[in-house]
């Protein structure tokens, strides 16, 4: 009988240490949003200067490559921003209930679509760029590697939406069982 109290201790114990864990992960998807929208903003700030210039030399390679660089940060950033908004609701539910609902799976779902969307946006770019900016290698390296960050990043999070897929199933069929 002490033992039964001591688990019920222990599960509240471990449920409080969890609220706690998603409740810092919600803030840590805020700061994230946040610093986002910084930078964001700096790129936007930078791609502003570099479309004066170009207005001024009439230089229409470079206008072109600021318009496909503002397409992109646009892009990129309604993608990050809606896979942010579903980690933040995927972490106030995990608080709620448990880790193996269909509204997380749709959540990782979402989260893997949005930052495979990421990854195409940045590589189809990245030719485009290339041709209209010229030789310089290092922005090049930079948007590939940035790509194929958010392709893998995507490649965990679709694998991480079977695995909830497959255990809500599980814990469908024992729910149906018991």
């Amino acid at each position: 009988m002490k033992e039964r109290g001591n688990a019920g201790v222990r599960n509240a114990t471990s449920r409080c240490g969890a609220d706690a864990v998603f409740t810092a992960l919600q803030a840590a998807t805020l700061i994230a949003g946040v610093l986002g929208t910084l930078f964001a903003l700096l790129l936007g700030w930078i791609g502003l200067t570099w479309l004066s210039i170009a207005l001024e030399d009439h230089a229409v390679r470079m206008l072109m490559a600021c318009g496909i660089g503002f397409a992109v940060l646009f892009t990129v950033s309604v993608m990050c921003y809606g896979a942010l908004t579903a980690f933040f609701g995927m972490c106030g539910r995990l608080k709620r209930e448990t880790a193996f609902t269909e509204n997380n799976e749709q959540a990782i779902r979402r989260i893997a679509r949005c930052f495979a969307v990421c990854a195409a946006v940045l590589a189809l770019a990245l030719p485009p760029l290339r041709l209209l900016i010229g030789e310089t290698v290092l922005p090049t390296i930079y948007i590939a590697v940035i790509a194929f960050l958010f392709g893998f990043v995507a490649l965990l999070a679709h694998a991480l939406c079977l695995l909830v897929r497959r255990a809500h199933a599980l814990q469908m069929d024992s729910d149906l069982t018991i």
